[in-house]
């Protein structure tokens, strides 16, 4: 089967597991933002992956509850003052869970790891070990 015909998007969706879609942002303004809400709401780490030019998702570390999800989220969107991930959050916020990419799209490739800060032993490691799965699917279905 050719890349071309697999029209499967995988993602990973989470209610406890903080993630961040940032469109039409410097990785600097992203990590940035990350770093803060680490700090603020002491969230031990986090991972940015670069899905393509300008286009970012982020995963941190701790598990949290959704009603702190939602507010690290909502949080996060207003310091960026992007209206994107206003969007992004309010989707999540609706769906009850948030949810990124982990596969191809498209022409687009699976987003890559470009970064990590603090910890990376919980949510982070979660996240990862899924990615790698989904990547070794994607492999052998090609």
């Amino acid at each position: 089967m050719s890349k071309s015909k697999l029209n499967a998007i995988i993602g990973d969706y989470s209610s406890n597991l903080i993630h961040m879609d940032f469109d039409d942002m410097s990785f600097k303004e992203v990590y940035t933002l990350c770093e803060l809400a680490c700090r603020h709401f002491r969230l031990e780490g986090f991972a940015i992956f670069k899905s393509s030019k300008n286009h970012y998702h982020a995963v941190f570390n701790r598990p949290v509850k959704w009603k702190t999800n939602a507010k690290v989220m909502s949080w996060i969107a207003i310091l960026s003052g992007n209206e994107k991930c206003y969007r992004y959050v309010l989707m999540q916020l609706i769906r009850g869970e948030a949810t990124l990419r982990l596969s191809p799209k498209g022409s687009k490739p699976a987003p890559r790891l470009v970064a990590t800060y603090g910890k990376t032993d919980k949510g982070i490691k979660q996240y990862l070990n899924l990615r790698r799965w989904v990547k070794q699917l994607y492999k052998n279905l090609i």
